[in-house]
């Protein structure tokens, strides 16, 4: 996901204080706020503070369009919108998405006869899940990582253990032989005494 500029991310993070504080029914995306500093020809990665006052203002003086800011009316946002929305909220839920996971979930998204407030519990719940999902596939991935390295490690040790017991037979083999050496040895030399 693309980091936001540094003046849409500042009135984008007020905004939404005040929309956490009750004072403002919806917040806008982070689209909507570069629209508008396209339109005011502001800087998105610079804004001076009567800029940002002022774009602070207009959004959280009913500027935004009935049909959005309303969370109880029916709202009908485009394919981009519904992308903004799922972007916003998975920045809301601290989760790091691709432009593929942003898409693929905004695609999961009816938006048909739906109030704002509905698609945003889609979003959160379709979210939650996506979360839930990556949790659980990092857990296995940290399982078959363990798995791999105790059977290797097994096998290092039966392999280890293999050799040990093999070198032991061969070295058990190599002293009995050089007993039955030296006995011969000592044998054929008494013998060769006894004349």
């Amino acid at each position: 996901m693309a980091k936001l500029p540094s003046g849409i991310r500042r009135v984008y993070n007020a905004l939404y204080k005040l929309k956490a504080g009750g004072q403002m029914a919806y917040t806008p995306t982070p689209l909507q706020i570069k629209n508008y500093f396209e339109a005011q020809s502001f800087n998105p990665d610079s804004i001076t503070d009567e800029q940002f006052t002022q774009t602070v203002n207009h959004f959280s003086k009913g500027s935004l369009s009935t049909e959005l800011k309303f969370e109880s009316a029916i709202v009908h946002p485009t394919q981009q919108e519904v992308r903004e929305i799922v972007s916003n909220k998975a920045i809301e839920l601290s989760l790091e998405l691709s432009s593929d996971d942003i898409n693929y979930v905004a695609d999961q998204i009816d938006c048909v006869n739906s109030t704002i407030d509905d698609i945003l519990n889609k979003v959160e719940g379709l979210l939650t899940a996506y979360s839930d999902h990556k949790k659980q596939e990092n857990i296995d991935k940290i399982d078959s990582m363990f798995n791999r390295v105790y059977n290797h490690f097994q096998d290092n040790n039966s392999s280890t253990s293999n050799h040990l017991s093999a070198r032991m037979r061969s070295f058990g083999k190599n002293v009995e032989q050089a007993q039955q050496d030296l006995k011969s040895s000592i044998s054929s030399t008494l013998n060769r005494l006894k004349i």
